[in-house]
């Protein structure tokens, strides 16, 4: 609810849940499903919705000579030769190897595995592409059915919702640690060129999110959670430090702790 009643009128389909993690995605939909909310399964969640598999589909595509736009994290990103894509992404995955953002663990990761499949199953890059467009409409059709959709920060981009909900935002989750969130390790505010420039594009995600609103906007985070299979005791994302309070008022959706002692009184 709203302090200003305005949301009467919202539909399922107005609202979204942008979270930084596909991992945090399904915490999201599992309990929105069991309150019986009706839920999304969106292609945040697909290949094609990685960064790096799409970078791939759009050099594919200029090759093909489909119209792509050029998107801003191409930047500096190495022109991929039309003889590397005639052979197919294991030819793109030798050729771009360790070159940044590529490394050995999105190469074996589910999202590039899938792309290899997806473009066996359609013989080719033209088949690939007609196929992921396909997907896209259909999820557009699906979006429309009603649902609340809890999609990345990554996939949001280019949306827009009458209501968003960007939960968890804590350090080791906005920023995004990565594989040093379980053992305790974080992004260091003063921890060189690398460590600022990955900063800086943790911080361009939450301006993704927080643009994505166009009426109401809930900014969340937790002083625990579970994730990965662990308690997790996370700090406010150092993000929220650089919005001026004067645009920010505490929401009524807050969450209420019983005190073990007055429930076995009511019992």
């Amino acid at each position: 609810a709203s302090p200003h009643g305005r949301q009467a009128d919202h539909s399922p389909g107005d609202i979204a849940v942008l979270v930084r993690t596909h991992a945090l995605a399904s915490v999201y939909r599992k309990a929105l499903d069991r309150k019986g909310v009706p839920v999304s399964e969106p292609s945040g969640d697909a290949f094609w919705a990685d960064e790096r598999t799409a970078f791939i589909l759009r050099a594919a595509g200029r090759m093909l000579g489909i119209a792509v736009a050029e998107q801003e994290q191409d930047a500096g990103l190495p022109l991929c030769p039309d003889k590397v894509l005639a052979n197919g992404p294991l030819g793109v995955a030798a050729y771009l190897a360790a070159f940044p953002p590529f490394d050995e663990r999105f190469w074996q990761s589910k999202a590039f595995r899938s792309m290899v499949k997806a473009y066996n199953e359609n013989k080719g890059w033209a088949g690939l592409i007609t196929w992921v467009s396909l997907q896209n409409e259909l999820e557009l059709v699906r979006a429309k059915g009603e649902r609340v959709q809890v999609i990345s920060l990554h996939a949001a981009k280019g949306l827009e919702f009458r209501t968003v909900f960007l939960p968890a935002l804590e350090d080791g989750l906005l920023p995004f640690a990565g594989p040093d969130l379980l053992a305790g390790k974080f992004l260091e505010k003063n921890g060189g060129p690398a460590a600022e420039k990955n900063e800086a594009e943790e911080r361009r995600l939450l301006y993704v999110g927080l643009t994505r609103a166009k009426d109401f906007l809930y900014l969340s985070h937790a002083a625990r959670r579970s994730l990965y299979g662990r308690e997790l005791r996370l700090k406010p994302s150092r993000f929220l430090e650089g919005i001026p309070p004067g645009l920010l008022s505490r929401s009524a959706l807050v969450a209420h702790t019983t005190r073990k002692e007055e429930h076995l009184r009511l019992m």
